[in-house]
């Protein structure tokens, strides 16, 4: 068999495989078989263009082109083969196609290649841009002054927000996740009354990471203590906490007792509530925190703060970022040191709740999971309420979660109602003067 390859004669060797009376010769040189005269070429293209087939089974196996300085010159070699002896082949043979298919395989896998290369080149390419832009916002958030004042604490500085006179000093204490701005509704009317301090944990806002602690309830009464006696905000005070905050400044009271003379908690958690709130709600907090993590994947780059997402309750630097993950990893062991606090005997107590009707987040969770989980909530809301002989309850209406930016005079009012209490037993508690 030999197959004629549309070819210029110049740029291709013959190679031929025989067979003839029981032995096999293979030649790399044409003029074995081909004589060297004129037209030879011709006639090996023009069998090409007629995309056919020639075989001759007893005398030449296959004839292929490869790459040599050994042209075709002539057929005289194919006319000793009488015309019984060649079998046309119908079946198409189309040799362009067959040279150029690698070289089209190999130019679109280099042009795959130059695409994907230029697509990442982009990506990193924004990725730095965004990375110097969050880097400039973070320097010029850095220079500007924080409303309170840096103070500090076992070498780190933390921010303590202090505003009024009066005796005793109402403290804010943030939820999961938040800084002192939480209560920017509440703050400014506290002030009225006495003397009211609102701070930043470690790594949020103004306040300096502390990598080496754990974040838990314990830490974080600790410092808050330290802070307070480095600042000389002296006691008494009224300890007021948001969600997580609730839990720690149950535990602060646990560990400072003489310090607490009342307690406010602003839709708090509640030590047992992993476990009695129904399970689907760990799988929602779950992705939350997936979440969380995508999201400080993003903030390095700048994709938080180019799309207007860092407010008031959300900060974009990577050491807030650390922070939340600290919070998170040290939820357990908050719940487990609230857990073993003592009783709250006779201590002033309001417990402000959210709307069971609003829900925590509207639109986060299901409706069905969200009627079991306020059910639920309420009974942990109520049991933290009976905490204090002298504990009372009250649900802020229309209010989600964040009950101190949807009803801020709920929790003032409750903030009034404990400092009024605590002033009128302090008046019973000095002697009169005859």
């Amino acid at each position: 068999m030999f197959l004629c390859v549309p070819a210029k004669c110049l740029k291709f060797q013959i190679k031929v495989a025989c067979h003839g009376r029981g032995r096999e010769f293979e030649s790399r040189r044409p003029r074995h078989f081909l004589s060297n005269s004129h037209g030879a070429c011709e006639a090996v293209n023009s069998a090409v263009k007629g995309r056919k087939r020639s075989v001759c089974p007893d005398f030449l196996d296959f004839l292929v082109p490869i790459s040599s300085r050994f042209p075709i010159r002539n057929t005289s070699y194919f006319s000793l083969l009488p015309p019984s002896r060649l079998a046309v082949n119908s079946l198409p043979l189309d040799p362009e196609t067959r040279l150029t298919a690698p070289i089209k395989k190999r130019t679109a896998l280099r042009w795959l290649g130059y695409t994907l290369g230029g697509f990442m080149i982009i990506v990193l390419l924004l990725a730095a841009i965004g990375a110097t832009y969050e880097a400039i916002a973070e320097s010029r958030e850095a220079s500007e002054p924080p409303p309170g004042r840096l103070v500090d604490v076992a070498g780190r500085k933390m921010h303590l927000y202090c505003t009024g006179q009066g005796t005793p000093t109402v403290i804010l204490e943030s939820g999961l996740w938040n800084d002192s701005e939480v209560w920017y509704k509440v703050q400014p009317e506290i002030f009225k009354l006495t003397r009211v301090c609102s701070y930043d944990r470690a790594g949020l806002g103004f306040s300096e990471l502390r990598p080496e602690q754990e974040a838990d309830s314990v830490n974080v009464a600790h410092n808050l203590h330290t802070l307070l006696a480095n600042a000389r905000e002296n006691p008494p005070y009224v300890l007021v906490g948001h969600s997580l905050g609730g839990i720690h400044v149950l535990v602060y009271q646990n560990l400072f007792p003489t310090d607490v003379v009342g307690m406010v908690l602003v839709d708090s958690g509640h030590p047992d509530q992993e476990n009695r709130l129904p399970p689907e709600m760990n799988k929602i907090q779950s992705r939350m925190y997936l979440q969380s993590k995508l999201w400080g994947l993003a903030v390095p780059l700048g994709l938080p703060r180019l799309l207007g997402l860092c407010g008031r309750t959300v900060e974009c630097s990577w050491q807030t970022v650390k922070a939340r993950e600290a919070e998170v990893d040290a939820l357990n062991d908050s719940g487990d040191e609230a857990r073993h606090a003592r009783s709250l005997d006779s201590l002033p107590l309001v417990v402000v709740s959210r709307d069971p009707e609003k829900g925590a987040a509207p639109g986060l969770i299901p409706p069905d999971l969200s009627r079991r989980f306020e059910n639920q909530w309420v009974v942990l809301q109520e049991e933290l309420a009976r905490l204090s002989t002298n504990g009372s309850r009250v649900v802020a209406t229309g209010s989600t979660h964040y009950v101190q930016i949807d009803r801020p005079d709920v929790v003032i009012a409750a903030i009034q109602k404990v400092l009024d209490i605590v002033v009128q037993n302090s008046r019973q508690s000095v002697p009169s003067r005859r």
